[in-house]
């Protein structure tokens, strides 16, 4: 009797710690916990030390513990770590404020150039079919879109008038839609500018490194340690950026008549469809013609900035909590501008 009290208390003890949220308080039978000597001492108490914060703590997890138990007690499984927020994780991880790079054919072709290190099999399997995918997008997302274009101004295509093209909900919606998805294009393109912009200069070119380092709130903030010349800064900005910047204004602007002079609202969706591949060429080849292995060698973590980098107040605006609610007010700019200029007659 007296062992089975003393392994009673042992077990009791075991729940009182802080620290031990392993086990569940209704693990324990209710027969033995009655047999303690604690329990028949917190009985007479009438549950004062209760009170103390340790057995507050090992209260709680207890309810916790039970309430799992009820779930999971019957397959067998057993508490193993505290709860945790994902949300926390996700910040712990890429810092407060953190700017991906795009997983697309444009991204690959820079994190190409960041990643060129003179080894010939990279080069000749990895290498040049990514710049050469790159181009056969441009060239596809470029002849499209001039098509398009021409079409608005072309007086042998048969076009409808904002007036006739349907009902005006579902016009407004298709063009809602659709001026979303190419402003979401142009934020791309400005998160990759953004994380460009945290490398430095560098004399001469050196593979692409970047290094974690810990802030002392708790989260990780990754930074790169390597620079980027100004050929190649150029280069970049020059053969990607500048290309991917037209196409996708020129998709924008030239997009919505295309849309709004439907006849019917079904030509309405179709055409919206049709923009839409337009604008996602780039990411079908991206899947197509990279292999899977290649694209996780390419592939870059993002880089964050501190609490203290705060100074940056254009890029903490435009990447930061305000983000969501700056884009809702530019996208009813937008969509307003472009419906009243190409539907005022």
């Amino acid at each position: 009797m007296t062992r089975c009290c003393q392994e009673s208390d042992s077990e009791e003890d075991s729940l009182l710690d802080t620290a031990s949220y392993r086990r569940s308080y209704r693990e324990i039978p209710s027969a033995r916990r009655r047999e303690s000597p604690r329990w028949r001492e917190t009985m007479v108490r009438g549950n004062a030390d209760l009170t103390q914060p340790q057995e507050q703590t090992a209260l709680k997890n207890s309810v916790l513990d039970g309430v799992y138990a009820g779930l999971t007690g019957s397959m067998g499984l057993t508490p193993v770590e505290n709860p945790y927020s994902p949300q926390q994780v996700s910040f712990s991880n890429v810092g407060t404020f953190s700017v991906s790079f795009p997983q697309n054919v444009y991204g690959a072709a820079i994190s190409v150039v960041l990643n060129l290190s003179g080894e010939c099999m990279l080069l000749w399997t990895r290498d040049v079919p990514v710049l050469f995918c790159t181009l056969i997008s441009f060239l596809l997302q470029s002849g499209l879109t001039i098509y398009i274009a021409w079409m608005q101004f072309d007086e042998a295509v048969e076009l409808g008038t904002c007036s006739l093209g349907g009902k005006l909900f579902v016009r407004v919606s298709c063009i809602t839609v659709f001026t979303m998805h190419m402003l979401g294009e142009l934020i791309e393109l400005l998160d990759m500018h953004f994380w460009l912009n945290m490398f430095g200069y560098s004399h001469r070119h050196k593979p692409l490194k970047i290094r974690e380092y810990s802030h002392h709130d708790g989260y990780l903030v990754n930074k790169p340690v390597t620079g980027l010349t100004y050929l190649e800064r150029f280069l970049l900005y020059l053969l990607i950026f500048t290309p991917k910047l037209i196409l996708a204004l020129g998709l924008l602007i030239f997009g919505v008549p295309y849309i709004a002079y439907a006849k019917t609202n079904e030509t309405l969706l179709l055409n919206t469809v049709a923009l839409l591949f337009v604008a996602e060429i780039d990411e079908i080849v991206y899947k197509f013609t990279i292999p899977k292995m290649y694209r996780e060698t390419l592939a870059v973590p993002p880089l964050g900035r501190t609490d203290e980098e705060r100074a940056r107040c254009f890029e903490m605006f435009v990447c930061g909590t305000l983000r969501s609610y700056v884009l809702l007010v530019i996208l009813a700019f937008v969509v307003t501008l472009l419906y009243f200029f190409w539907c005022q007659n």
